[in-house]
């Protein structure tokens, strides 16, 4: 599926983001043990990092709500009609997992 351009985010489809208390030192070492580019990093909140094709975002702990905070973890998938791909998950999911989406033009968006 071809997805809409978006140089702000890597051009992976689905990108893990990990919450970590100190992500920039947790992005560096990803570099230095298995090869990961730094992309981006945004002060020390989020740093955005590819390897190989594929993406991953470290993040602040402190900027996650607490659902996030709980698992530790969450995706972010780039899709061109968010509401559709939630509205499909939704009618598959056996518990509350997915997060409607806040536009469904954006093509960066947690879901």
């Amino acid at each position: 599926m071809a997805r809409t351009p978006n140089r702000s985010i890597p051009n992976a489809a689905v990108i893990p983001v990990i919450s970590y208390p100190d992500p920039g030192e947790a992005a560096e070492w990803l570099a230095r043990a298995f090869g990961f580019r730094i992309r981006l990093r945004i002060f020390n909140h989020r740093v955005q990092m590819t390897f190989d094709g594929g993406a991953l975002v470290t993040t602040d702990t402190r900027w996650v709500d607490a659902e996030d905070a709980a698992t530790g973890a969450s995706v972010m998938l780039r899709v061109d009609d968010a509401t559709a791909v939630y509205e499909r998950a939704v009618a598959r999911e056996r518990r509350g997992t997915c997060r409607r989406p806040t536009s469904s033009t954006a093509s960066a968006r947690p879901i």
